[in-house]
């Protein structure tokens, strides 16, 4: 496949590049798990924590990120109505190609990202099927519309916070969470929604109406988590929270985080994962005292 340092320094020199920073910089990519590497040479090969990488930090125009998102959509719908409808769908890559509207290239890009996640199965491109994590990677990517209408609609606000409760356990569900919804604790009380992993175990309430989340809604959920060491909150509202809620958790002994409308958001539109959500809002809780949501 040829010399890996000649490789570069020709690379290098097409993109005015030293080939020494060139040569580090992809070094540190495969170290960070970016990219794979065959040889080194004409091998190399972005991995999905790589597109991730390119697509959350807009390493690329946000117009082609819209566009590659729209293909994959496009074939992983087209893939999961085939299933449900046929079973079996087998057919030619570039008759697949042509019953989507799609040239080959952006189909071949769609389903190598697909099947890169395991969204897909198509190891011949002549045959395709939908996997289970693609069956969630839909149900995911329905989340920002059932957002939206929520929003849009006239639901009452118990109904409105049931329906966030869903939201949200779809979205634990998909990163690996244990989920409990409407859950029943041995002394009678019912928590809106439970999720676990390991021994991670966070009650989490959620308020959806005009007022702001008050002391009222933070001394019911500092209650439930007192009970039991292990036991941490999250405390949601859709209108934000008052300043006295805000001072009294960033200086309470329990451990209940604070999520806002932005932060619901971006869980929806997977911008922001719930681990690293929960991750950072704990460290400024635990090391600075401070609440933060959005």
């Amino acid at each position: 496949m040829g010399n890996p340092a000649a490789y570069w320094r020709n690379w290098a020199m097409d993109q005015g590049v030293d080939d020494g920073v060139a040569l580090r910089a992809h070094n540190t990519l495969l170290y960070d798990g970016f990219a794979l590497d065959g040889d080194m040479a004409a091998s190399s090969e972005i991995t999905p924590k790589g597109i991730e990488l390119v697509e959350s930090h807009s390493l690329v125009p946000a117009e082609e990120i819209a566009a590659e998102r729209e293909h994959r959509d496009i074939v992983i719908r087209a893939l999961q109505h085939a299933g449900i409808v046929y079973r079996n769908f087998n057919v030619g890559f570039g008759k697949f190609a042509e019953m989507l509207s799609l040239s080959d290239e952006q189909v071949f890009r769609a389903m190598h990202y697909l099947s890169m996640f395991g969204y897909v199965r198509c190891p011949d491109y002549e045959s395709y099927s939908i996997t289970p994590q693609g069956i969630a990677f839909i149900e995911r990517s329905n989340l920002p519309l059932k957002l939206r209408q929520l929003k849009e609609g006239r639901l009452p606000p118990a109904r409105r916070g049931y329906a966030l409760e869903d939201i949200l356990s779809q979205i634990a569900r998909n990163e690996g969470w244990e989920v409990r919804t409407r859950d029943r604790s041995a002394s009678g009380e019912e928590n809106d929604l439970v999720i676990s992993r390991h021994r991670d175990i966070w009650i989490i309430s959620c308020k959806w109406t005009k007022a702001r989340a008050s002391d009222v809604e933070l001394r019911d959920l500092v209650a439930r988590v007192s009970r039991r060491s292990s036991l941490r909150g999250i405390l949601v509202s859709m209108a934000g929270f008052s300043e006295s809620a805000i001072r009294n958790a960033s200086n309470g002994r329990e451990m209940v985080l604070f999520v806002g409308p932005g932060d619901v958001d971006r869980l929806a539109s997977g911008s922001l994962t719930l681990d690293s959500m929960l991750t950072q809002k704990f460290a400024a809780l635990e090391v600075s005292k401070t609440i933060t949501w959005s």
